[in-house]
């Protein structure tokens, strides 16, 4: 149900979970500026608000694990985006049933003439961890729902002002801090640009050859040591690399993350980090930027470094 399809003058009605996130805020931001979407963002209680206040955009405060809350906005909607989902949390049966009701709940107003993109991580490939295995257990009640779908994985996403690990290394590199490091650091990572991410979403909406597919977006494979070394050699600086042993780190994390709302690393990405990652191969429909592309733009459009 691409937009291509549609009447003449007949704007397409989007509804966003997770708008305030990362990945929500610089897509919600790229589509109001197109004339021939309606967007209505569905914002948790106590959500500051402001950001789509700024840019003009609609949104209505529900809980998406009540279903009657949802539902109207859902039923007056073309098109839903999926972003929501809890990444952190002290219960892993919390965030397991999270993120799966809510789905299941967005499903259950959805009708056959809509359509659901959904935002799933590569973690779902193989799920170790907690969130990875609720992002499997989506894609399978979305993919055996009635409802045309279009699942989009993404590995790390990173961008100008973000707060992932990528933007830290950056950052860190970047001030002359020592860099924490989990392990050897010879492990597979593919981060991806928020620009190639937001220009697949774009391209998932307005075509209809993307309907009832699963697809990957990631960037290209290196170790974590050689992306470190490729953004010093962009910023022309040494990192000041400081290798932490797994057996060290993990009793750290899990002590630091039960106090802390944004730690720096997670006790489920050192699951992931500790399998032995292997490389993933990006869907070819979407162009990637190269990484030291996507570094060079996150350093002139980042304002916190």
């Amino acid at each position: 149900m691409g937009s291509q399809t549609r009447i003449k003058n007949d704007k397409l009605k989007i509804l966003v979970t997770g708008s305030l996130g990362f990945l929500g805020k610089h897509l919600v931001a790229e589509l109001k500026n197109d004339e021939n979407f309606e967007l209505l963002c569905l914002t948790r209680e106590n959500e500051d608000t402001s950001y789509l206040q700024n840019l003009g955009i609609n949104y209505q405060t529900c809980d998406l694990l009540d279903k009657i809350s949802i539902e109207p906005h859902i039923q007056k909607s073309d098109l839903i985006i999926h972003l929501a989902a809890k990444l952190r949390s002290k219960n892993d049966e919390e965030k397991l049933k999270n993120n799966v009701e809510s789905t299941q709940n967005i499903l259950d107003c959805c009708s056959k003439k809509q359509r659901i993109i959904f935002s799933s991580s590569t973690l779902a490939d193989n799920p170790l961890d907690t969130y990875g295995k609720s992002k499997k257990i989506c894609e399978e009640i979305i993919m055996d729902s009635k409802i045309p779908y279009t699942i989009l994985r993404m590995s790390i996403v990173f961008g100008p002002n973000d707060d992932a690990y990528i933007s830290k290394i950056i950052k860190s590199i970047n001030s002359g801090k020592s860099l924490p490091v989990p392990g050897d650091g010879k492990y597979i990572v593919q981060p991806v640009f928020i620009t190639d991410v937001i220009n697949a979403f774009k391209e998932i909406i307005t075509k209809d050859n993307f309907t009832n597919k699963l697809l990957t977006i990631v960037g290209s494979p290196s170790s974590l040591n050689e992306l470190i070394n490729n953004i010093g050699k962009i910023l022309n600086k040494k990192p000041k690399v400081h290798h932490i042993s797994m057996t060290i780190l993990k009793p750290m994390v899990k002590i630091y993350q039960s106090f802390s709302k944004k730690p720096i690393v997670t006790k489920e990405q050192l699951v992931n980090l500790n399998s032995g990652s292997h490389s993933m191969s990006y869907d070819s429909s979407f162009p990637i930027l190269s990484l030291d592309e996507s570094i060079k733009l996150t350093l002139s459009d980042s304002d916190n470094l």
